[in-house]
């Protein structure tokens, strides 16, 4: 089809236009993908492009040339690989052009909107979208199925989603602030304090005396009624590595989950995965065995993060998945390792993952769509939190264990 007829052109004018949008069909054919550009203005306006490490800026001519000059030169600072394509009607001894060519640095290429006429100023380094032969077939088109690439609508679902990647970002502007996970490695640093001043020893380590005084999970005590020793217990840490390296992984993985999901949603997945952990750990620990710590809570933010990973991984950007959830694998094997050590609570860990994990299928929503919670989540909530009751009052009630 012809693309004047395609994109509504008619007049002289729109022989440009026309062109503009050919050639950037035949880079998205070819696996480019907009950066920056223009969807109000289009195709009459400038649009960054880019395929691996190849950036391309395309841009009608003329525009103005003090203001394309420094877009350009801003550009080809920062990605020296990057190269200028001009797409105009301008005679070939345009003294506009003339004087831009001799301007700007890096590679330069000029296409002619009406004969297909070029000329490519190489530098070291040349995209290979600025060779005369895939300059040719850009201009002359490409088969009939690259037809139905529409450029237009690649623009505005690129920029949807470089706008959706910036917004996936801690501190992205009018973002809240992630409060509930400075509130929680907060109140853990302030306990921290005051139960090893209050009963600690001069190494700032937590005796088992004082983390029992303090609210540490004992089986024996939460079976004689201490059942708040459940939650207490996932806010205390017993030495000042336990409590650091707790925090560091709390604030790395909390601040985005927050910004994800919000203080509610963040909050909740916290809490149930530290009741959890102390559940799986209360079932399998000894009567006098003395387990604290808020890592029970942290595996369950990893639970949450991998609910995220398998309800959505679709929405997310390509070019930020592997960023997003590619160490997930990775961090599991470590800390399962270390969930293994002596004096390591692996029931905890496993009881706060597999916590995270199941609240999260439930109630994590799209950090893309930030989606409600459907009228079947709030079902499967409730029964999630009766089935956790219901094995809460088992296994504080099972003395024998």
């Amino acid at each position: 089809m012809d693309e004047s007829r395609q994109y509504g052109f008619h007049s002289l004018t729109d022989t440009l236009a026309a062109t503009m949008a050919r050639v950037q069909q035949g880079l998205l054919a070819r696996g480019y993908r907009y950066l920056d550009g223009d969807p109000a203005h289009w195709p009459l306006s400038a649009v960054l492009m880019a395929n691996g490490d190849d950036i391309l800026l395309v841009c009608p001519w003329p525009l103005p040339l003090e203001h394309l000059r420094e877009v350009w030169e801003n550009l080809h600072r920062r990605m020296k690989a990057a190269g200028l394509l001009l797409v105009g009607t301008a005679a070939p001894d345009d003294a506009k052009l003339n004087a831009l060519w001799q301007a700007v640095d890096g590679t330069v290429a000029y296409l002619d909107a009406g004969s297909g006429r070029m000329s490519v100023r190489r530098a070291a380094v040349t995209p290979e979208a600025l060779r005369e032969d895939i300059l040719g077939a850009l201009f002359s088109g490409y088969p009939a199925d690259v037809a139905d690439i529409d450029p237009a609508r690649e623009l505005r679902a690129d920029l949807e989603h470089r706008r959706e990647e910036r917004a996936l970002a801690p501190g992205a502007t009018g973002v809240p602030r992630p409060y509930v996970t400075y509130g929680i490695i907060a109140l853990c640093v302030v306990i921290f304090l005051a139960s090893v001043l209050g009963g600690g020893t001069i190494s700032f380590s937590l005796s088992n005396a004082a983390a029992v005084k303090w609210g540490a999970l004992v089986p024996s005590l939460v079976h004689a009624g201490e059942w708040w020793r459940l939650l207490t217990s996932g806010f205390l840490h017993a030495n000042l590595l336990h409590i650091g390296f707790n925090m560091f992984a709390l604030y790395s993985l909390g601040t985005m989950l927050e910004h994800w999901q919000g203080r509610a949603r963040f909050a909740a997945l916290f809490l149930f995965s530290v009741l959890t952990s102390a559940l799986v750990a209360l079932w399998f620990s000894r009567l006098n065995d003395v387990t604290l710590g808020a890592s029970g809570g942290i595996f369950g933010l990893l639970g949450g993060f991998i609910a995220i990973a398998a309800l959505y991984w679709k929405e997310f950007p390509k070019p930020v998945r592997k960023q997003l959830f590619g160490w997930i694998p990775q961090v599991l094997l470590i800390n399962g390792l270390i969930s293994l050590m002596p004096g390591v609570s692996l029931a905890g860990h496993a009881g706060g993952l597999l916590g995270g994990l199941l609240i999260g299928l439930v109630i994590m929503r799209s950090p893309v769509r930030r989606n409600p919670l459907p009228a079947w989540a709030w079902v499967a909530l409730i029964a999630l939190l009766a089935a956790t009751g219901t094995l809460a009052h088992y296994v504080i009630g099972s003395a024998d264990l």
